[in-house]
Formats: structure tokens, C-alpha cells, sequence
């Protein structure tokens, strides 16, 4: 119980930190310009559109992962295994949510770099998840801090 309690609080560090390495990048505004009625949306560049897409999904994932991590600790503390349990699930269920999300953008029509990026954190987010109880805490956050600044890296030149 104890490393997945260490394991929530580094993947919730990890995942939190997404907002600083994030880019810089403006909001996306809403155009009124006609676009042609072929293909035009599977032949744009969505490059920028994912990566303010995915730095958002991590930095609310990681809010509710630090959330949930909180509630582990006190349910440790308290010795309430159930609810431990409990919330270790919902940990779980919240990096598969991000990783479903992840994989879902990297399908778009983005650069290669960044398509890159995406798939190989959507790996990780996977591995450590799986690992569960038998998560390697320290290797997991290298991982996946790894893996979140290689998508700020990428998505500098979106």
C-alpha cells in the first residue's frame, strides 16, 4: 500500500508539472472564415490545436491525481484500507482517462515529433499504471517527466 501510496504522489508530480513545461501558446479562438466543404479539416495542420489539448488534459488529470493522492495519504494514515483501495482505483482510472485522451490526439493530423511524443507518454502513463502495486515510483516519475517535457519539446515548434 505504501508504494502505491509513494507511486500516486510522484505520478500526481509528474503529471502536475505538465503546466510547467508547457508552451507558452494563445488560446484558440473561433474564426467565421469559410472553409471548403472537401476534406479540409483531415488535411489541416492540428499540430497546436493537440498540444494545447494534451498540456490541458495533463494539468487536470495531475489536479485530480493530486487530489486523489491526498485522500490516499489519509486513508493510509487512517489505516482504512477500503477507502485506500478505493482511491487507488480511481488513481488508476484517472491515468487511463489521460492516457485514452492522449492517444486519442495523437491520432489527429499533427507533426510526426509531436505524434511521437504523445504515443510514447500514453506507453508510459500504461506501464506504470499496469504495474501497480509493483511500480518502480522512482522510475516511473523519471519516465513520465521525461515523457511530458519531450511533448512540451515537441509542441514548441507546433
Amino acid at each position: 500500500m505504501r508504494k502505491l501510496l509513494i507511486s500516486a504522489a510522484l505520478v500526481a508530480l509528474a503529471l502536475g508539472g505538465a503546466a510547467a513545461c508547457a508552451v507558452d501558446a494563445p488560446t484558440p479562438t473561433t474564426t467565421t472564415a469559410a472553409a471548403s466543404p472537401t476534406t479540409a479539416a483531415s488535411t489541416t495542420d492540428q499540430s497546436k490545436n493537440v498540444c494545447n489539448e494534451a498540456v490541458t488534459a495533463s494539468t487536470s488529470a495531475g489536479l485530480v491525481i493530486q487530489t486523489k493522492a491526498t485522500d490516499l495519504k489519509a486513508a493510509v494514515a487512517a489505516n482504512d484500507l477500503a477507502k485506500a483501495a478505493t482511491v487507488g482505483a480511481e488513481l488508476q482510472k484517472a491515468a487511463t482517462d489521460l492516457s485514452t485522451k492522449l492517444n486519442g490526439l495523437a491520432s489527429g493530423n499533427i507533426k510526426p515529433e509531436i505524434k511521437t511524443a504523445l504515443t510514447e507518454l500514453v506507453a508510459t502513463i500504461n506501464k506504470h499504471a499496469a504495474a501497480g502495486a509493483a511500480i518502480n515510483a522512482t522510475q516511473a516519475e523519471s519516465e513520465i517527466t521525461a515523457g511530458i517535457s519531450k511533448l512540451a519539446t515537441a509542441c514548441a515548434s507546433a
